[in-house]
């Protein structure tokens, strides 16, 4: 019997340990939640503003779209699908692979040089040196600014 009656003891000793550490966790939650009155996140501390949702008052333009113009290549007379692809060449347009083709064959690059688009309406042949750095031996210009400008403006005038 007293053994028995000390186990009961000793079970019921650690229960009553257990529930005093329980409310004491609940008063020091109590005394922190006493402390930090008024702030539940951290954005309020630091006084960052609340998310509003932005509503302009400028009218929604539609934007216009481009209407790609009836043109055909001067130089293979088919017809330029895209004008963004294709230069203002000669007295007309011309497809891109139509004026490379154009160059390569005016040009004649040997087996280490190539002709390459560099930008700004311009071609150049390139050559491959010992170093693996490609150098360029001839600037080739297709397209001037003013051609290119031209091409603009009618790019602008076709849009609805």
């Amino acid at each position: 019997m007293s053994q028995r009656y000390s186990r009961k003891n000793k079970k019921s000793s650690v229960e009553q340990n257990i529930k005093k550490k329980k409310e004491e966790k609940k008063k020091k939650v109590q005394v922190q939640k006493e402390c930090l009155t008024g702030f539940s996140t951290l954005s309020q501390v630091s006084g960052v503003p609340k998310k509003k949702s932005y509503h302009s008052s400028l009218p929604i333009v539609q934007p216009k779209s481009v209407v790609e113009p009836e043109l055909e290549c001067t130089l293979c007379g088919k017809k330029i699908d895209s004008i963004a692809s294709s230069f203002s060449y000669l007295d007309g347009y011309a497809h891109f692979d139509c004026v490379l083709d154009r160059i390569a064959e005016s040009e004649r690059p040997l087996s280490s040089q190539k002709i390459s688009y560099v930008g700004g309406g311009s071609f150049a042949l390139v050559e491959k040196g010992e170093d693996g750095a490609w150098s360029i031996l001839k600037r080739i210009e297709v397209e001037n600014r003013a051609s290119f400008e031209n091409m603009k403006a009618m790019v602008e005038s076709l849009k609805r």
